[in-house]
């Protein structure tokens, strides 16, 4: 299963990336509503949110790290 996963990630790179990427932004969602609700602007709200979870860069990474070592 491992190897299929490293290969699925190989192979379909951009798809892998694009998926990603939706997931992280799907997740920033609950964070940015709650501050929108605080009465933060929707750009300063998306800020927040990614400021509550690291980075974005740095959760990839994390995502990665733990795929890579089949935690994931």
């Amino acid at each position: 299963m491992r190897l299929a996963s490293l290969w699925r990630n190989v192979i379909h790179r951009d798809r892998v990336e694009t998926d990603l990427d939706d997931e992280i932004a799907y997740g920033l969602r609950p964070c940015s509503w709650i501050d929108k609700s605080r009465g933060a602007s929707p750009d300063d709200a998306k800020r927040a949110a990614r400021l509550e979870i690291g980075g974005i860069d740095q959760v990839k990474e994390r995502v990665r790290d733990a795929a890579a070592w089949g935690h994931g």
